[in-house]
């Protein structure tokens, strides 16, 4: 749901001037030929606005910007290599090491 409101407001905002275009081969590929068409420079502008350039640039900055919420959001909250390795120190994977680490600690009466 989310989702499809966030096409719908990308719409809205800037399809008179975008023309609706959320793909960049979508938007660039019928400009360059109508160019190539015969109509000119002016497929590249609409009212002596350059709108052409939104879905070019506009999905590599949102790539950015999405780089950098996961790196403050998730990366940073991975655990160390260090801490990985006492971990896995620490970790006993066959029932008879388990049984061993838990004697020592405990008295087991069998």
């Amino acid at each position: 749901m989310y989702v499809g409101l966030s096409i719908i407001a990308i719409g809205v905002c800037f399809g008179v001037n975008g023309g609706y275009a959320l793909n960049p081969a979508r938007d660039l590929a019928p400009r360059f030929l109508t160019l190539i068409s015969g109509w000119g420079t002016q497929v590249f502008s609409y009212k002596n606005y350059s709108w052409f350039w939104q879905p070019i640039i506009g999905p590599h900055i949102g790539a950015i910007f999405g780089v950098i919420i996961y790196m403050l959001f998730i990366e940073i909250h991975w655990p160390n290599e260090a801490d990985e390795v006492l971990a896995t120190d620490v970790l006993v994977t066959t029932p008879e090491q388990r049984k061993e680490q838990y004697s020592s600690q405990v008295d087991i009466k069998e």
